[in-house]
């Protein structure tokens, strides 16, 4: 009598059943079920599987730019990208382990960029989370390739190096060009006249040395006030300078250098006033610039402000043309904030509206999240509404007032855990008001979609450095609406020295591959990788 196997019930079941009943699954139970047998193994390598958790990971995930498109899994193949299809279930299992390992310790130890060219360093900035910019006010700017987000490669290299000698330089702003190929950078001298030079340095994955001549001058301004460079975007061409009473809005053809890079400037027909004889205002100084689609955004200590960019002022140039001239605010009056830093995502831009969020750092509350949204009035007045609401805070002290900060949560009976005190109490009662001030945040970066975000932390007293995390996937982050509103702490790195030139300055973050970089006062790099 021969003996007969049956198939297992689950198997006997049409592949389409089946795909479905996978579909409930997780990534890690997916990748175990595919152990089992070999009819498993090819239905698990099925696309429209994984387009399922690709949608998953969208609503939560920071993803390469090529999956920030909503996707269909009923649509079929040919609608996608070879390079979609191709690298689909590697990326999507790689996303699923750095956001399970993004807010544990980094046990590998970061590794020191050499050489270190200058001692003070004004800025550090990841690009499409593989090209770091760095510069130093000794007149010195640097460009790393960290290596391929999706190869896990740990090889770096500096593919170009900008030397401008005796000049010192205060301020830089630097952004990509509309095609990936460049990165635009705007830089300040601080001196009286005041000159402003735009560069140009061009992104080349296959270089193995650096070349001076890969940043390429542009154009140089010339202010008769000193100002500073507070933010550049090549898709509107435009540079964003401020001074001690007002904001500048320079339009500058970014496709082409000028001969010698002694450009002029092609038009500057927008000024945002800054000054104000009122004694509060004072304190209002600008503490950062964004252009977000039609609006310039002025972050300031103590509110928002978000002024229509006037396209008739700038009608040589591709600026995006706004069709509300109102000036939008929002002041933080009740909740007695004064931002000290601040970090925002990029915005996303809608026929209705537009929103991004951002993260302000108060020296003697903490760290304040806030999601901001414009809604665009389609009415003959042309006017639009700014909503700006606190979705979360990590305290730092026990001064600040919740019930302003969350009026829709502040009458919930809904009992939560202190960070600082361990009490369970009342959400809008957290922190404790006896709680003693932790420490002080010295560098602070939040990804450009806006879902990770790192800071640095001295605790007072101590001679400990802490590189904190936070992710919109990770558990009680209250961005579901029904979590604690509070940050946790997720310490994943520290360092512990009596050299004050070991104080963590700056910090830089790979959104989408978890890798973070981070600068101390001697100028010293040093890249930590995730570990999955």
């Amino acid at each position: 009598m021969e003996e007969q196997t049956a198939l297992a019930p689950l198997l006997q079941l049409p592949g389409e059943l089946i795909l479905h009943v996978l579909s409930f699954l997780n990534v890690p139970q997916v990748l175990t079920v595919r152990q089992t047998c070999t009819l498993l193994k090819q239905i698990t390598h099925s696309r429209s599987l994984w387009l399922i958790f690709l949608r998953r990971q969208q609503e939560a995930l920071p993803l390469p730019p090529r999956f920030s498109a909503p996707v269909d899994p009923r649509a079929p193949s040919e609608s996608f990208a070879e390079p979609l299809t191709h690298l689909l279930e590697s990326d999507v299992i790689r996303a699923h382990r750095i956001a399970r390992s993004w807010a544990r310790p980094r046990i590998r130890g970061p590794t020191k960029l050499t050489p270190t060219p200058g001692d003070s360093l004004i800025i550090l900035e990841i690009f499409l989370d593989r090209w770091l910019l760095c510069a130093y006010a000794e007149g010195f700017a640097c460009l790393w390739d960290l290596g391929a987000s999706r190869s896990g490669s740990s090889a770096v290299r500096q593919t170009a190096r900008l030397d401008l000698q005796s000049k010192y330089w205060s301020s830089l702003t630097a952004a990509l060009c509309p095609t990936c190929t460049h990165v635009i950078l705007a830089l300040t001298c601080a001196s009286t006249p005041g000159i402003t030079e735009i560069h140009r340095v061009q992104l080349r994955p296959s270089a193995s040395i650096y070349d001076p001549e890969w940043f390429e001058l542009m154009h140089t301004l010339v202010s008769p006030v000193t100002q500073v460079a507070r933010t550049i975007e090549p898709a509107s061409q435009l540079v964003v300078l401020s001074s001690t009473n007002a904001v500048e809005v320079v339009a500058v053809d970014m496709s082409a250098s000028s001969p010698n890079g002694n450009g002029k400037v092609v038009e500057s027909g927008m000024s945002i006033s800054t000054h104000n004889d009122d004694l509060d205002e004072l304190l209002n100084s600008v503490v950062a610039s964004r252009i977000m689609g039609p609006y310039i955004v002025l972050f300031k200590s103590r509110s928002i402000e978000m002024h229509p960019i006037d396209a008739g002022s700038f009608h040589t140039l591709s600026t995006p043309k706004s069709h509300h001239g109102q000036v939008l605010k929002h002041h933080f009056a009740s909740s007695s904030v004064t931002f000290r830093s601040l970090s925002s995502s990029d915005c996303v831009l809608t026929e209705e509206g537009l929103s991004f969020t951002f993260f302000g750092y108060d020296f003697l509350q903490g760290i304040l999240h806030f999601d901001v949204s414009v809604r665009f009035m389609h009415s003959l007045s042309g006017d639009a509404s700014l909503d700006v609401t606190c979705v979360g805070v990590y305290p730092m002290s026990g001064s600040i007032n919740m019930e302003a900060l969350f009026p829709l949560r502040s009458s919930e009976p809904t009992l939560a855990q202190s960070p600082l005190t361990g009490i369970f109490e009342p959400r809008s009662r957290l922190p404790d008001g006896n709680v003693n001030s932790r420490g002080f945040v010295s560098a602070m970066a939040l990804g450009p979609q806006g879902r990770r975000a790192v800071w640095i932390e001295r605790k007072g007293g101590s001679l400990v450095r802490d590189v904190l995390v936070w992710s919109r996937s990770l558990p009680g982050t209250g961005q579901d609406g029904t979590g604690d509103v509070v940050i946790p702490r997720h310490v994943v790195y520290s360092v512990k020295s009596y050299d004050l030139r070991e104080d963590l300055t700056h910090c830089a973050i790979g959104e989408v591959s978890g890798r973070i970089v981070l600068g101390n006062r001697a100028g010293d790099i040093f890249v930590l990788e995730v570990n999955y």
